[in-house]
């Protein structure tokens, strides 16, 4: 996950575990819910679902749930306009920047401890202490996105940096005001004049998560390191200099502002990605409808492979026929391939299908044969339609009104679900299914979802630009 919940969930529970009554007065961590042992025994033979217990609008902001908004054409094109003005204002302040005369910076090598007095925050902040301590001044641990917990007291008063000791190992935070640090985290105390905490965090975080150690997990996610005072010590920076051999803040502080355009953009660019991709530009029907529920053009008869039909199956069977997951990408093929005709799995050919889990809310047109993991649902038009209706205008139409119904990981898009739903689809003068006025209609979405990847693109090749530093 994008955030280690591991040190907090282990630390909240041996603080309830030892004042359950009082426990609910401290805990401000959203995630953390206290449930009656009635809720598990009233619900016994209905719903165990926890996510249930946290409204639609706490998952959002905890970012369990990402709300999916549907947007008119002309509210999609100004925000491509929005997008497009930001990035020539950074392409303009680029330039300035990169135009800038460059000073003659000279360097000089320091280890950690030369410049930082290196400490490892205190492990007297348990849960007892909290308790009896509570007040308005944060403590820091583990993890790097919030306060662990608040008291009546500090223990630093001073610029510094902080670094995470383990979860995710080496990533580190500014402090500018009062705080204390639980033993899950070191703080690095300026011990030399003229030093930029901004210039140090960037060159030093790297170095940082380049020597953690542990368990790193697949690309990032699991990763459980650690990262003590001692092995941070020892690592070597390049700092700006003066003549004297002093720090030099002003080249620290034009570096710097360097490194914060570049953050600057990053930050930019994740938030505009995220915007695109949740986006559902809906294509306004100017001609009349005739509104068909689901079951009535699909038939829903056809069952997807069960639980057994595992990446370890897959894998003992290896074949040629693709297994879909319930990926948001058409392409993806992450389950593998398997063997043709194999007994009790099932195969499916040129149809959509329908994610109930994963990424939910994504059809995709499947060509040639395939199979599908549990978690993804064949759409079969009814032969009677297969003439009739285009499938790329249902793929889009399906996607933009399942959307409406905020199907998420506690309201699955199962059969049951979506069976009943009504999807409008145009018609001719006499009352038929008007197949050229649908593919107008996809021709539209596919320029959007083009228009859509172009945009993720630049801004993907944005991101990746080398911009000289010094």
């Amino acid at each position: 996950m994008d955030q280690n919940d591991l040190n907090e969930a282990v630390t909240l529970f041996s603080f309830f575990k030892g004042n359950k009554e009082k426990f609910s007065e401290f805990n401000t961590d959203k995630r953390c819910k206290i449930i009656p042992n009635e809720y598990f025994s009233e619900n016994v033979s209905t719903n165990w679902i926890i996510d249930k217990l946290w409204s639609e609008k706490e998952k959002i902001e905890l970012g369990i749930v990402e709300r999916n908004e549907s947007i008119s054409l002309f509210e999609f094109s100004s925000i491509i306009d929005e997008i497009s003005d930001t990035l020539k204002e950074f392409a303009r302040e680029g330039k300035e920047l990169a135009e800038k005369k460059k000073s003659n910076i000279k360097v000089k090598c320091f280890k950690v401890k030369d410049i930082f007095t290196v400490q490892r925050g205190n492990g007297k902040y348990i849960r007892r202490y909290i308790n009896n301590n509570e007040g308005e001044y944060p403590v820091f641990s583990g993890n790097t996105s919030n306060a662990f917990a608040y008291i009546n007291s500090f223990d630093y008063d001073m610029p510094c940096l902080s670094w995470a000791i383990d979860g995710f190992a080496g990533y580190m935070m500014i402090h500018n005001n009062k705080f204390s640090a639980t033993n899950h985290r070191g703080v690095l105390i300026p011990k030399i004049p003229n030093l930029n905490l901004f210039y140090a965090k960037e060159k030093l975080e790297p170095l940082f998560r380049a020597n953690k150690k542990g368990r790193y997990g697949l690309d990032g996610s699991n990763e459980y390191t650690a990262l003590p005072p001692y092995l941070i010590e020892d690592i070597e920076i390049l700092m700006p200099v003066d003549e004297k051999g002093d720090l030099d803040i002003s080249a620290q502080l034009e570096i710097a502002q360097k490194y914060e355009f570049i953050d600057d953009i990053n930050k930019k660019i994740i938030e505009y990605r995220k915007l695109i991709d949740l986006l559902y530009v809906e294509i306004e029907h100017t001609e009349n409808i005739k509104s068909v529920r689901v079951v009535d053009i699909f038939s829903l008869e056809a069952k997807t492979n069960n639980s057994s039909f595992t990446k370890s199956f897959i894998e003992k069977y290896k074949g040629n026929i693709p297994v879909y997951s319930a990926s948001k990408y058409p392409d993806f093929i992450d389950y593998g391939y398997v063997q043709d005709n194999l007994n009790n799995i099932k195969y499916f050919e040129d149809c959509l299908t329908w994610n109930i889990d994963g990424s939910i809310g994504k059809a995709h047109y499947r060509h040639g044969r395939f199979s599908l993991s549990e978690k993804v649902i064949p759409l079969i038009l009814h032969e009677q339609y297969k003439q009739k209706l285009d499938i790329f205008f249902l793929k889009y139409t399906i996607e933009t009104t399942f959307n409406k119904q905020r199907f998420d990981f506690s309201n699955k898009a199962g059969k049951s679900k979506i069976k009943n739903i009504l999807i409008d689809i145009p018609i001719d003068t006499s009352g038929e299914f008007d197949l050229l006025a649908q593919r107008k209609i996809a021709e539209k979405y596919n320029k959007v979802e083009q228009l859509k990847n172009t945009v993720l693109n630049e801004l993907e090749r944005v991101k990746k630009i080398i911009i000289d530093i010094v």
